[in-house]
């Protein structure tokens, strides 16, 4: 005796929107938060390396 489903259609409408949900929603998600995360990393390198010399500076002001 095998399981019979009551409407076979339903499978197939939930698998194409899981698809679609997640070609159209996950997938630019993703490449949006890779592409913030490259963002952040640069803009934080460039911080840290301003403040880093603005500190040498006011270190040198300071010792002459």
């Amino acid at each position: 005796m095998g399981f019979k489903r009551k409407n076979p259609g339903n499978q197939s409408i939930r698998r194409q929107l899981t698809f679609y949900m997640g070609f159209f929603v996950v997938l630019p998600l993703c490449l949006a938060l890779m592409l913030l995360n490259f963002y952040l990393q640069k803009v934080t390198t460039e911080n840290k390396i301003n403040n880093e010399t603005n500190l040498l500076s006011q270190i040198r002001d300071n010792a002459d």
